[in-house]
């Protein structure tokens, strides 16, 4: 189960670095031909770069100190493109991505030091957002380079939440099985203690009985209120799969005292002889 968490998350790592790669390098095209000052060419180029050494050593030991690295850029990256590229309803969906990218790749000290980057770039942006200045324009690029800037980013930004949805999604349906198969294991190794103390005919397996279904004699006591503890064990070794035989033997009891008890049990709950009294039982 850890491997498959430990896989979901080395494909979240790669879909990411690929989406940012190509977006990237679209940017570092578009800077270079249509920007009057290719002012985000330098450092597109740089986050393209460490995209791509991030990319080559995927599945290395070193990929979490390379990834923690990336991270540091991206947010120092998008603090410098949500500020010169006029903040407006970029800032909010981009640092959100950020935050839950750090949330979910990062653990202990790396994320406590992501996380502080995050708020200095917000607090930061803030400050700085009441100028409401677009450097890009001001420098003088067109409105078509620009409008091409925003669509690129919104189409990245909607991919990558798609990426992190995609990952919590089936991480928590890992979970979810983790945990059915975590009880299903103890159920196991509790239905084997139960039945090593019914071998044993000292009587202690009613407890053991009980915690894997609490809720059994409740049930059977609301069906028949009259019913007594040595008929309800016998109810219990009867869901357990007990042959009339093998419950006499467990009970140090007679084959005819059993099936004594199970004629009782008929008429208290009020069952016609056809039905199979495990199968009652195991649906109640």
């Amino acid at each position: 189960m850890k491997e498959k968490i430990k896989n979901e998350k080395t494909k979240l790592l790669s879909r990411t670095i690929i989406t940012l790669s190509i977006i990237f390098f679209f940017i570092c095209v578009a800077d270079f031909f249509f920007s009057s000052k290719k002012m985000l060419l330098y450092p597109t180029l740089t986050a393209l770069i460490f995209n791509l050494i991030l990319l080559f050593n995927i599945n290395k030991p070193v990929i979490e100190k390379l990834s923690f690295a990336d991270m540091i850029i991206l947010i120092v990256y998008f603090s410098f493109l949500c500020h010169y590229f006029s903040l407006d309803l970029f800032f909010v969906p981009v640092f959100c991505l950020l935050y839950l990218y750090t949330f979910f790749l990062f653990r202990d000290i790396q994320r406590i030091i992501l996380f502080s980057l995050i708020v200095i770039s917000i607090t930061l942006l803030l400050f700085f957002f009441r100028e409401k200045n677009n450097m890009l324009r001001s420098l003088g690029d067109s409105s078509v380079y620009i409008g091409y800037l925003r669509a690129t980013a919104t189409f990245a930004i909607g991919l990558l939440f798609y990426y992190i949805a995609d990952f919590w999604l089936k991480n928590k349906s890992l979970a979810k099985e983790s945990t059915h198969i975590s009880k299903e294991k103890t159920d196991s190794v509790k239905l084997a203690d139960i039945f090593e103390s019914i071998s044993r005919r000292d009587n202690s397996f009613m407890p053991l009985f009980l915690t894997v279904n609490p809720a059994f004699m409740n049930k059977v006591r609301e069906r028949c209120p009259k019913i007594n503890d040595t008929e309800l064990e016998v109810c219990a070794l009867i869901k357990l799969g007990l042959t009339t035989k093998e419950i006499a033997i467990a009970t140090n009891s007679t084959y005819k005292a059993i099936e004594s008890i199970k004629y009782r049990l008929r008429k208290k709950l009020d069952l016609e002889s056809g039905i199979n009294l495990m199968l009652f039982f195991n649906e109640l």
